[in-house]
């Protein structure tokens, strides 16, 4: 009976070490496992935040896009504006040389008219001239000086008189 005993108490006792030792292996599986759960949740977590940070990134994207095309809309605005105004410049500078032509226009009139008149006028004088010179001498003239001093006289002698 003690080899009987002796055989079950190694039996048993194996039989614990092998319970034993499944236990240990349990436990060494269990923390392996909970590390690799650990593991999966913090990469599950960094997911998450990559995630948000892509979500962000394409907002992001997505604003700038629309700043981008709001700035290129402004831009196109601009640019149209400013070929309005150049050809209102272009206009009014065309304006401005028609206006300019028409005031030398009529200056040179002018100047055309105001020689035309000076030369008239010296034609006018030249002819008075040549009549002047035509003319014969006119006896009369005299006598009418004299007539004129004539007068004169007597009214200052009449003056002297009264006085």
């Amino acid at each position: 009976m003690a080899i009987n005993n002796a055989a079950e108490y190694w039996t048993k006792k194996g039989e614990h070490q092998k319970i034993h030792d499944a236990i240990a292996s349990c436990i060494k599986k269990n923390k392996l496992i909970q590390m690799l759960y650990n593991e999966k949740e913090e990469l599950l977590k960094h997911q998450q935040q990559l995630q948000k940070m892509v979500k962000e990134v394409v907002h992001h994207k997505k604003v700038i896009q629309l700043d981008v095309h709001q700035e290129k809309s402004y831009m196109t605005k601009l640019q149209l504006e400013n070929d309005q105004l150049l050809a209102e410049k272009i206009s009014y500078l065309d304006i401005i040389n028609e206006k300019e032509a028409v005031i030398v226009s009529l200056r040179d009139q002018k100047l055309a008219q105001e020689l035309q008149s000076e030369k008239d006028k010296e034609e006018k004088k030249e002819g008075e001239a040549e009549k002047i010179k035509l003319r014969k001498p006119d006896s009369s003239f005299p006598k009418a000086e004299t007539r004129a001093q004539k007068r004169k006289e007597q009214k200052k002698s009449q003056i002297k008189e009264e006085g």
